[in-house]
């Protein structure tokens, strides 16, 4: 990756990092204290008897139970902060951190699929989640590399690769439930522990890997000037990039197979110390260990002292901590200014054509579907194809199969059409509804109602998930500043996705019995939608209109906002109705059917290659092409591992991640 982004080169003096390292020593053991003695029956006495042997009632409960989760503390923040030092240092680049880089996910992949091939994985957690993170981190630089190296392209990268892990985790669950139900209990980020073996591998492991960093610290402060600089130096770049690097990812993978994918915490604590004082990783690396293990053992103290330890974890803290500092950084770091587009505009076939190959495609795609559902009997199929009466179907097609293919074609339809008029205001075919945090908002607004109010009916979720995405936008709005330029808002919507997402795994995870049906809902399925649902998604329909009128501004905005002005389009309004529409059609779509990805930027993204970059275009052709791609996904999750349903939202991610990935390094090549 290039040096877009590198922290400033300023003088770093060792004063400031002697100060913090100083200060964090002595603040240290009085968090450990307190963490091991707040919301507990025991007293400081009883802790140090359990320690040296004494009698105390609560030995047990203090040496198993909370002295492990005050370890895991201690060294997860540690490690996940020395982890960020690395990957900013190794990328010239303040925004890079193992949360940002897809690292965590993949370290949970890496662990779901071991425990499923290997049970006795459970025992060696640290080495499948390496291997998940590892692999993660290389696929995220790769990308992030080939599409030009900037912040934008490093967190788009990384923010596919976690949507896609995040789709294989749960593809991975639907073969063993059991077995991987720890690694999902994870996925809130939650420094409990059930004995000592976690923490003592990681024990075991962190001093070996410290030594290494510290031989390496001159190295990499070197790195910090840019790979072209480091090279004139004498440094052995390649090579650096890997040694480092691996052990960056192996000390990411050591804190997520004790706490979880901790959010932020490797992007927050060297930012903050950084702009402190020291600058040199070298001077940053001993500092932000410490620092690290005070933040997360707050976050928990913040946790345990609300007596929700369940339904507040430190990741949730972490998160909402975490996206703020995201949001400064990007209001520091990206630029404020709105140049024309990329998109690609030459047209392969007329519209006309486009529309009637849909209107042709999408009757023999519901057939089809409804074959599938009806265990592919050929009488369903030529039923459903030439309109034969209802009696000679299945009845369980017509009431089951049939409304939620027809959910699937609405709700694909709603969501491409968000992501067309998202892309329009971005000017970038890689924005959609989940990278600028639509459908993470509607889906966390439609959770909480399903959980605050259980047993409520369609229209209440619906209004929540509209609620929710309206909210989003206008939180992404202002965080993005007056002007909202294209980049900005993009990093911002990350950030919001970012605590959205932590909010929504964190209710499931304190809601017992009820999250389950929750976590189902979450992955983007139809299952269960009836014709209620279906009534209830229609009036999504009549958006489009609205959304018609705005083609031409968009038109103008591709020009760029200085051009846009100048022939009299009001760029500022333009954008906020453009995006309040978007808000109102990923609502829909996400109540309809729960936050599918890929979707809203897959669709717009291959109308626009079909039919040129006209607006009007593309909101007759993406529909069309959203509602195919889910529909199509939807049967092809009822029918690959039948009778298990794979959610069509986990089909979507699986084959839209490796799209967005490809189109995101393709376009950087060709640019």
């Amino acid at each position: 990756m290039t040096a877009g982004e590198a922290p400033p080169v300023a003088r770093a003096g060792a004063g400031p990092a002697v100060r913090l390292l100083a200060i964090g020593a002595v603040l240290l053991p009085l968090a450990v204290l307190a963490h091991t003695s707040l919301a507990a029956p025991w007293s400081p006495g009883d802790i140090v008897a359990a320690l040296t042997g004494g009698e105390t009632p609560f030995g047990p409960l203090i040496r198993d139970v909370r002295l492990p989760r005050t370890a895991a503390a201690v060294l997860g923040g540690a490690m996940l902060a020395l982890s960020g030092v690395v990957f900013q240092a190794l990328t010239s680049n303040a925004l890079a951190a193992p949360g940002v880089l897809g690292v965590t996910t993949g370290a949970n992949v890496g662990l779901a699929a071991a425990l499923i091939a290997w049970p006795g994985a459970a025992l060696v957690p640290a080495l499948p989640a390496f291997a998940g993170g590892l692999a993660a981190a290389l696929t995220t630089a790769a990308v992030a590399r080939a599409a030009g190296g900037g912040p934008a392209h490093l967190i788009l990268a990384g923010l596919s690769v976690s949507l896609a892990g995040a789709a294989l985790s749960t593809a991975l669950a639907l073969f063993d439930t059991e077995r991987v139900a720890g690694v999902f209990v994870w996925s809130a980020g939650d420094v409990a522990q059930g004995s000592w073996h976690a923490v003592a591998v990681a024990g075991a492991i962190v001093p070996l890997a410290c030594a290494a960093l510290a031989g390496l610290a001159r190295t990499l402060d070197a790195m910090r000037l840019g790979a072209a600089n480091a090279a004139a130096l004498g440094v052995p770049v390649g090579r650096v990039r890997l040694g480092a690097g691996a052990l960056a990812v192996l000390l990411a993978a050591l804190a997520v197979s004790m706490v979880g994918p901790i959010a932020f915490l490797g992007l927050v604590v060297p930012n903050a110390l950084r702009a402190l004082g020291p600058t040199r990783p070298g001077a940053l690396a001993a500092p932000a260990a410490i620092w690290g293990a005070i933040l997360l053992i707050a976050a928990d103290i913040v946790s345990l002292g609300l007596g929700r330890g369940a339904e507040l974890s430190a990741g949730l803290m972490m998160a909402l901590i975490g996206a703020p500092t995201l949001v400064a950084l990007v209001a520091r770091r990206a630029p404020h200014g709105g140049g024309g587009t990329g998109l690609p505009a030459r047209r392969r076939v007329t519209p006309a054509t486009a529309v009637a190959a849909g209107a042709i495609a999408i009757p023999a795609l519901l057939a089809a579907s409804l074959a599938v559902g009806a265990g592919g009997v050929p009488g369903g199929l030529g039923a459903a194809v030439a309109g034969l009466t209802p009696g000679e179907l299945p009845a369980f097609v017509l009431e089951q199969r049939l409304p939620r293919t027809v959910v699937a074609l609405l709700a694909g339809a709603f969501l491409a059409l968000a992501g067309v008029l998202l892309q329009g205001v971005v000017r970038n075919p890689l924005a959609g509804p989940e990278v600028l945090g639509l459908t993470q908002g509607a889906g966390l607004a439609a959770v909480a109602v399903m959980l605050l109010l259980p047993g409520t009916g369609e229209g209440p979720i619906q209004l929540a998930a509209i609620a929710g995405a309206g909210a989003t936008v206008a939180l992404v709005m202002l965080a993005a500043g007056r002007d909202a330029a294209p980049v900005r808002l993009a990093l911002v919507g990350v950030a919001v996705s970012g605590v959205a997402a932590a909010l929504a795994a964190v209710a499931v995870h304190g809601a017992g019995l009820r999250g389950a049906a929750v976590l189902t809902w979450l992955t983007g399925s139809t299952y269960a939608s009836g014709w209620v649902t279906v009534l209830t998604a229609l009036p999504g329909l009549a958006l489009w209109l609205p959304a018609a009128l705005l083609a031409r501004p968009l038109d103008v905005l591709r020009l760029g906002d200085i051009h846009a002005a100048a022939l009299g389009t009001r760029v500022a309004g333009t954008r906020r109705t453009a995006l309040t529409m978007a808000a109102l059609t990923a609502g829909a779509a996400v109540a309809a059917v729960g936050p599918v990805a890929f979707v809203g930027l897959v669709a717009p993204h291959a109308a626009r290659l079909l039919v040129g970059g006209r607006h009007a275009a593309l909101m007759l052709v993406a529909p069309l092409l959203g509602g195919g791609l889910l529909a199509a996904a939807d049967a092809l999750g009822r029918s690959v591992l039948a009778p298990t349903e794979v959610p069509a939202g986990v089909v979507t991610a699986l084959l839209g991640a490796p799209y967005f990935l490809a189109l995101l390094a393709l376009g950087g090549r060709r640019t």
